[in-house]
């Protein structure tokens, strides 16, 4: 079991870290790329380039932060609008853009907003929406659904899993009774964590990161400067999260390569909490960028829990092209998804399922680029312990 307390100063170092790149002169802006070192690090694939932890930027702690993502001064070239400020402003009030509702159905729920609806009952998925701004109401059976990869990205704090590769713990017999353990892997310098199950009956592989538990990890969260991501022009990223998956790309890749080549029928479910979920997010648009012939948005999935922003908008806008399904839950005032904060050039990517005070009721933001209608309404994102429980499951431990 993994402690409440380690999990919780690892969000203590991603909070001040996101509160050290307020206050430093040296962050690069989204858009304006650095410059990358060219050595590769052996065993490194070059679809990965290696951009050294070392180069970080200076920084002077600000003043103070009056909200979870505002910061008391604004970098130069600062976007003209940022949209959780929009919905401070507007107390969270949606309803002066009623071009942004959906028109699949007039029911609503009585635990929603005016302007909410429901999806159709006969519709079990959650799509994606480029370019909507719909605000529905997840079905029970969408909830479910959402509940089960939680639950799945659970296992990763579990110690038989990953230390003992062995596949019989409570949860693991509850999500992946068949589960299958390909791969476990444990990196040295990031501390990352994870693992690779199949599931006949489920035609699935599924890719498992777990979240913030050690030091190590914690200084992930910290390295928040920009690095490109390969092969996108303009996108950048997360240097701590990026190094964090190149570090252990070589230990998991080949294997779902191979079980994807010896079973065409399969789909590749990637999944993480916290500091894994921004990995899983990472990992998985790598593998179409690795190989968009044999990944792509036919076969893979992204579901990640409590996960911090990524990259910035070109980023965000290249993974929304590649059709990948993503989906990103968020527990009410959960702090973490709101760092690194957005007035540094962060942008959140994947459909935002976003869960009240009751797990029973889920607010979907359909657009699959961040949406101010959501859990940006939250004008103070205080609530550590609303990320160490998702849709009733104790993040952190092993039941």
């Amino acid at each position: 079991m993994v402690s409440f307390i380690s999990i919780s100063q690892g969000i203590s170092f991603c909070l001040l870290a996101s509160s050290m790149m307020v206050g430093s002169s040296a962050l690069p802006v989204a858009g304006q790329p650095e410059t990358p070192t060219n050595s590769i690090s052996p065993g490194i694939p070059t679809e990965l380039p290696d951009f050294g932890s070392g180069n970080l930027p200076s920084f002077s702690l600000p003043q103070g932060i009056p909200t979870g993502t505002f910061p008391t001064t604004f970098p130069t070239n600062f976007p003209s609008f940022d949209d959780e400020q929009n919905a401070s402003d507007s107390s969270g009030n949606d309803s002066k853009n009623p071009s942004s509702l959906s028109s699949s159905s007039k029911e609503t729920s009585p635990d929603a907003p005016s302007n909410v609806s429901h999806l159709p009952k006969n519709e079990t998925s959650i799509e994606r929406r480029s370019g909507s701004n719909s605000i529905v109401m997840a079905s029970s059976s969408q909830i479910s659904d959402l509940k089960k990869y939680a639950g799945i990205a659970s296992i990763a704090y579990c110690p038989t899993v990953i230390a003992m590769k062995q596949w019989n713990c409570i949860p693991c017999r509850k999500y992946i009774s068949d589960g299958k353990l390909i791969t476990t892997f444990k990196s040295i310098v990031s501390d990352t964590n994870g693992f690779v199950v199949t599931s006949a009956s489920q035609k699935t592989i599924f890719l498992v990161f777990r979240g913030t538990t050690s030091y190590q990890q914690s200084v992930v969260d910290m390295m928040a400067n920009f690095v490109p991501f390969s092969k996108v022009s303009g996108a950048m990223v997360h240097a701590g999260f990026y190094n964090s998956v190149k570090e252990v790309v070589n230990n998991y890749y080949p294997k779902i390569q191979s079980v994807i080549k010896a079973n065409p029928d399969y789909k590749v479910v990637v999944t993480g909490h916290s500091l894994g979920g921004a990995q899983a997010l990472i990992a998985g648009v790598d593998l179409y960028n690795r190989d968009p012939s044999l990944f792509n948005s036919k076969n893979v999935e992204i579901y990640t829990i409590g996960q911090p922003r990524v990259g910035n908008t070109k980023f965000a806008k290249w993974v929304d092209s590649t059709g990948i399904s993503i989906h990103r839950s968020v527990h009410s005032r959960d702090v973490v998804p709101h760092v690194p904060p957005r007035t540094i050039g962060y942008l959140h990517v994947g459909v935002e399922s976003w869960i009240k005070a009751d797990p029973s009721t889920v607010q979907v933001c359909t657009s699959n680029l961040e949406s101010n209608s959501c859990s940006d309404t939250v004008e103070a994102f205080t609530n550590v312990m609303d990320h160490l429980s998702y849709f009733g499951i104790r993040m952190g431990t092993c039941f």
